[in-house]
Protein backbone atom coordinates (compact mmCIF):
# COMPACT_ATOMS: atom_id res chain seq x y z
CA UNK A 1 0.00 0.00 0.00
CA UNK A 2 2.85 2.24 0.03
CA UNK A 3 5.21 2.49 -2.63
CA UNK A 4 6.81 6.02 -2.70
CA UNK A 5 7.23 6.72 -6.77
CA UNK A 6 7.43 10.69 -7.51
CA UNK A 7 5.97 9.93 -11.20
CA UNK A 8 3.07 7.59 -9.81
CA UNK A 9 -0.02 7.65 -11.91
CA UNK A 10 -2.68 9.37 -9.99
CA UNK A 11 -5.88 7.11 -8.95
CA UNK A 12 -8.70 9.47 -7.60
CA UNK A 13 -10.11 7.69 -4.42
CA UNK A 14 -7.12 5.20 -4.56
CA UNK A 15 -3.39 6.87 -4.44
CA UNK A 16 -1.21 8.96 -5.17
CA UNK A 17 2.40 9.15 -5.43
CA UNK A 18 2.88 5.66 -4.85
CA UNK A 19 0.56 6.53 -1.42
CA UNK A 20 -3.09 4.65 -0.69
CA UNK A 21 -5.77 5.88 1.01
CA UNK A 22 -6.14 3.57 3.82
CA UNK A 23 -2.61 3.00 4.56
CA UNK A 24 -1.14 2.19 8.16
CA UNK A 25 0.60 5.07 9.72
CA UNK A 26 3.26 2.03 10.79
CA UNK A 27 3.51 0.67 7.84
CA UNK A 28 3.81 4.34 6.42
CA UNK A 29 6.81 4.77 8.81
CA UNK A 30 8.33 1.49 8.42
CA UNK A 31 8.68 2.15 4.83
CA UNK A 32 9.99 5.96 5.01
CA UNK A 33 12.75 5.18 7.22
CA UNK A 34 14.45 3.45 4.53
CA UNK A 35 14.66 6.73 2.80
CA UNK A 36 16.24 8.98 5.68
CA UNK A 37 19.22 10.31 4.48
CA UNK A 38 19.27 12.43 8.06
CA UNK A 39 17.23 11.94 10.68
CA UNK A 40 17.90 15.09 13.08
CA UNK A 41 17.47 17.22 10.15
CA UNK A 42 14.48 15.50 8.64
CA UNK A 43 15.87 14.98 5.45
CA UNK A 44 14.85 12.62 2.94
CA UNK A 45 14.89 11.20 -0.81
CA UNK A 46 12.06 9.78 -2.37
CA UNK A 47 12.27 7.44 -5.11
CA UNK A 48 12.75 10.21 -8.42
CA UNK A 49 11.87 13.05 -6.24
CA UNK A 50 14.16 15.73 -5.09
CA UNK A 51 16.03 16.16 -1.51
CA UNK A 52 12.70 17.01 1.16
CA UNK A 53 12.35 18.05 4.78
CA UNK A 54 9.59 16.31 6.91
CA UNK A 55 7.82 18.15 9.61
CA UNK A 56 5.13 16.05 11.19
CA UNK A 57 2.27 18.21 12.47
CA UNK A 58 -0.30 16.92 15.16
CA UNK A 59 -3.61 18.07 15.91
CA UNK A 60 -7.20 17.31 16.23
CA UNK A 61 -7.25 13.79 15.95
CA UNK A 62 -4.69 14.22 13.06
CA UNK A 63 -1.20 13.56 11.92
CA UNK A 64 0.49 15.24 9.14
CA UNK A 65 3.67 14.70 7.47
CA UNK A 66 4.70 17.59 5.13
CA UNK A 67 7.42 17.22 2.66
CA UNK A 68 8.86 20.45 1.86
CA UNK A 69 11.72 21.03 -1.24
CA UNK A 70 14.75 20.80 1.17
CA UNK A 71 16.76 22.46 -1.85
CA UNK A 72 15.20 26.00 -2.04
CA UNK A 73 17.04 26.91 -5.53
CA UNK A 74 14.40 24.69 -6.86
CA UNK A 75 11.05 27.03 -5.84
CA UNK A 76 9.88 28.99 -8.67
CA UNK A 77 10.75 32.43 -6.39
CA UNK A 78 14.67 31.40 -6.54
CA UNK A 79 14.88 30.49 -9.98
CA UNK A 80 12.83 33.99 -11.39
CA UNK A 81 14.65 35.28 -8.83
CA UNK A 82 18.10 34.28 -7.48
CA UNK A 83 19.29 36.98 -5.40
CA UNK A 84 16.69 37.04 -3.15
CA UNK A 85 17.16 36.48 0.35
CA UNK A 86 13.23 35.14 0.96
CA UNK A 87 11.13 32.16 -0.68
CA UNK A 88 8.02 33.49 -1.42
CA UNK A 89 6.75 30.54 -3.13
CA UNK A 90 5.48 27.45 -2.64
CA UNK A 91 7.68 24.70 -0.70
CA UNK A 92 5.23 21.97 0.55
CA UNK A 93 5.90 18.86 -1.90
CA UNK A 94 3.54 16.02 -0.41
CA UNK A 95 1.53 16.04 2.37
CA UNK A 96 0.37 12.77 3.42
CA UNK A 97 -3.02 13.05 6.35
CA UNK A 98 -3.54 10.54 8.67
CA UNK A 99 -6.83 9.73 10.92
CA UNK A 100 -6.88 6.97 13.32
CA UNK A 101 -3.56 5.92 12.09
CA UNK A 102 -4.74 5.61 8.03
CA UNK A 103 -4.46 7.71 5.31
CA UNK A 104 -7.29 9.85 4.59
CA UNK A 105 -6.27 12.01 2.10
CA UNK A 106 -2.54 12.65 0.30
CA UNK A 107 -1.92 16.13 -1.58
CA UNK A 108 0.93 16.92 -4.28
CA UNK A 109 2.32 20.74 -4.87
CA UNK A 110 3.69 22.39 -7.22
CA UNK A 111 6.75 24.29 -5.62
CA UNK A 112 8.95 24.75 -8.67
CA UNK A 113 6.56 27.15 -11.07
CA UNK A 114 6.23 30.58 -11.51
CA UNK A 115 3.68 32.24 -13.68
CA UNK A 116 4.34 35.87 -13.10
CA UNK A 117 6.85 35.49 -16.19
CA UNK A 118 5.32 33.19 -17.83
CA UNK A 119 7.79 30.60 -17.64
CA UNK A 120 6.83 27.11 -16.74
CA UNK A 121 9.82 25.19 -15.41
CA UNK A 122 7.90 22.17 -13.86
CA UNK A 123 10.54 19.60 -13.43
CA UNK A 124 10.85 18.90 -10.03
CA UNK A 125 7.33 18.89 -8.46
CA UNK A 126 5.63 16.21 -8.71
CA UNK A 127 5.43 14.25 -12.03
CA UNK A 128 2.64 11.86 -11.80
CA UNK A 129 -0.48 12.23 -13.32
CA UNK A 130 -4.18 11.33 -13.90
CA UNK A 131 -5.59 8.66 -16.55
CA UNK A 132 -6.64 12.04 -18.66
CA UNK A 133 -3.15 13.58 -18.48
CA UNK A 134 -4.02 15.93 -15.99
CA UNK A 135 -1.60 16.93 -13.59
CA UNK A 136 0.37 19.53 -11.65
CA UNK A 137 0.48 22.70 -13.90
CA UNK A 138 -2.44 21.82 -16.33
CA UNK A 139 -4.85 24.61 -17.12
CA UNK A 140 -7.95 23.83 -14.13
CA UNK A 141 -10.42 24.36 -17.76
CA UNK A 142 -8.63 21.02 -18.71
CA UNK A 143 -9.87 19.23 -15.40
CA UNK A 144 -13.16 20.81 -15.95
CA UNK A 145 -13.20 19.11 -19.32
CA UNK A 146 -13.01 15.70 -17.62
CA UNK A 147 -14.51 16.14 -14.42
CA UNK A 148 -17.49 17.63 -13.46
CA UNK A 149 -15.68 20.33 -10.60
CA UNK A 150 -17.30 22.31 -8.29
CA UNK A 151 -16.01 25.16 -6.09
CA UNK A 152 -15.63 25.45 -2.23
CA UNK A 153 -15.17 29.42 -1.85
CA UNK A 154 -13.84 28.55 2.13
CA UNK A 155 -11.23 26.24 0.71
CA UNK A 156 -10.74 28.13 -2.46
CA UNK A 157 -10.15 25.08 -4.82
CA UNK A 158 -12.05 22.68 -6.77
CA UNK A 159 -13.24 19.11 -6.12
CA UNK A 160 -15.02 17.04 -8.07
CA UNK A 161 -18.14 16.16 -8.02
CA UNK A 162 -18.07 12.91 -8.07
CA UNK A 163 -15.45 12.35 -5.43
CA UNK A 164 -11.94 11.44 -5.25
CA UNK A 165 -9.66 13.81 -6.17
CA UNK A 166 -9.58 17.98 -5.11
CA UNK A 167 -7.63 20.68 -7.29
CA UNK A 168 -6.12 23.92 -5.88
CA UNK A 169 -5.80 26.13 -8.71
CA UNK A 170 -3.38 29.78 -9.25
CA UNK A 171 -6.37 31.99 -8.94
CA UNK A 172 -8.24 31.34 -5.67
CA UNK A 173 -11.67 32.19 -7.29
CA UNK A 174 -14.38 30.12 -9.57
CA UNK A 175 -13.51 29.45 -12.82
CA UNK A 176 -15.65 32.08 -14.15
CA UNK A 177 -13.64 34.18 -12.82
CA UNK A 178 -10.69 33.26 -13.94
CA UNK A 179 -10.48 30.71 -16.45
CA UNK A 180 -6.25 30.75 -17.18
CA UNK A 181 -6.04 29.10 -13.84
CA UNK A 182 -3.43 26.56 -13.39
CA UNK A 183 -3.65 23.55 -10.98
CA UNK A 184 -0.96 24.08 -8.03
CA UNK A 185 -2.23 20.85 -5.87
CA UNK A 186 -3.65 17.77 -6.73
CA UNK A 187 -5.44 15.96 -3.10
CA UNK A 188 -6.75 12.68 -3.17
CA UNK A 189 -9.47 11.70 -1.21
Amino acid sequence: MINFNWEAPIIPGLSIAGIELGASLEDFKFVLSSFCLDSEEGLYRLPGAPLLSLKIVEGGGRVYFVFSVAELELTGWFSQFPDSNKILSETRALVVAFLDEKVFNVSVWMFDYFDSLGDQKLANSYQGCLAEGIKLGSRMSYAASYFELGFDEGDEWFYAKNGGVIFGGSGGVDLDESVDQVIHMIMIV
